[in-house]
């Protein structure tokens, strides 16, 4: 378990309470730090991006999942690098920066591919679909098309209205 496993950071940012959460992820960092627990601080630093990004201080957001980032290839943990990576997808689509956006969504996918995470490769994929959506229909159904398949094998409760959403864009083409 890390250190940041056993702070509150996460239970604050559950309760709404974001500005506490980052206090407690800054901690955690810092100590992960100086013990050396790099992939730990990593997460930490990764949650401080999230807890940013919900704030909607998504300049600070993409520095945190940047830091992140970069750890968790230091490191070698592909599961986190896969996440970062479709934060920063998130982050850069919201701000409209679809070709950065694209970017990172195509490297988490092919990170959760790579280490068979097919909840990732689902999720990924259906938000890139959604990029392709109107510059590339057909590359968008067919990234769209993983996460409905993903979601029916699971029984997952939005499958039924992804499906139909799936099906509104095949009948464009």
């Amino acid at each position: 378990m890390f250190l940041s496993d056993k702070l509150p950071g996460n239970a604050y940012r559950d309760l709404g309470q974001v500005q506490q959460a980052i206090k407690y992820y800054q901690q955690a960092s810092i100590i992960n730090r100086e013990i050396g627990h790099r992939r730990a601080e990593g997460i930490d630093l990764g949650n401080l991006g999230n807890a940013y990004y919900s704030l909607g201080h998504l300049d600070r957001a993409i520095e945190y999942y940047e830091q992140a980032l970069v750890i968790s290839r230091e490191v070698g943990d592909k599961h986190s690098e896969e996440n970062w990576l479709g934060n920063l997808g998130s982050v850069y689509s919201v701000l409209d920066q679809i070709e950065q956006a694209k970017v990172h969504y195509e490297r988490a996918v092919a990170i959760s591919q790579e280490i068979g995470d097919r909840r990732g490769e689902a999720f990924h994929s259906w938000n890139l679909g959604l990029l392709y959506e109107e510059s590339d229909p057909a590359h968008a159904v067919s990234l769209l098309s993983v996460c409905v398949a993903y979601e029916r094998e699971i029984g997952h409760p939005n499958g039924k209205a992804d499906a139909e959403y799936l099906a509104q864009i095949q009948a464009r083409l």
